[in-house]
């Protein structure tokens, strides 16, 4: 049952989430383990968190069975920036979740220090600025939100290139004008 964390006047943008988390707490890393004990302390055994920047992975139900038959005590897809797109827990860990701040690039590092027999899934972009766009556009999990990640981002223009093109399957420049009214 997915269960969404964010303040309470974000909530009417997403109207199919029935379960909610209030989020609390200062820091980014505040709020992250905060909505992670919160999950744990509802009774879900185990808790998988993922940004809103990058799709999870199309078939969630292998990481479930990974923490479940406690195969790890924990599940991250690393993102290219060396963050993390996803974190999967047996247990809250809320020490490692609170010195999370966003944007910084060692935190796949951390996790694979504080736990031994981690697994990690393939390693995937998030989106953190325009630049971003190219690069994620044509990897397999963005593949199906293409047309509206490029729709988000109305400084960015597109162009398909042919697939065996060196410049890969997309091209995107960024204008420096202000973006176009829709």
């Amino acid at each position: 049952m997915p269960i969404l964390a964010c303040a309470a006047a974000d909530r009417d943008a997403f109207p199919r989430v029935s379960e909610w988390i209030e989020q609390r707490g200062r820091s980014f890393g505040d709020r992250l383990a905060c909505s992670v004990s919160e999950a744990f302390a509802r009774g879900f055994s185990t808790v998988l968190v993922t940004g809103i920047d990058t799709p999870p992975p199309s078939d969630l139900a292998p990481v479930f069975t990974i923490l479940e038959r406690g195969a790890a005590p924990a599940v991250i897809a690393p993102a290219r920036d060396g963050g993390v797109n996803l974190i999967g827990l047996r247990e809250p860990a809320l020490h490692l979740l609170r010195d999370i701040d966003a944007g910084q690039r060692d935190v796949a590092a951390r996790f694979q220090r504080e736990f031994p027999d981690l697994v990690t899934l393939d390693m995937q972009s998030d989106i953190d600025s325009p630049a971003d766009v190219a690069r994620a556009s044509v990897e397999r999990d963005w593949i199906p939100f293409r047309s509206l990640v490029l729709a988000c981002v109305p400084r960015v223009r597109s162009t398909v290139v042919p697939r065996n093109s060196p410049a890969g399957a997309l091209a995107v420049s960024v204008s420096r004008a202000p973006p176009a009214a829709f």
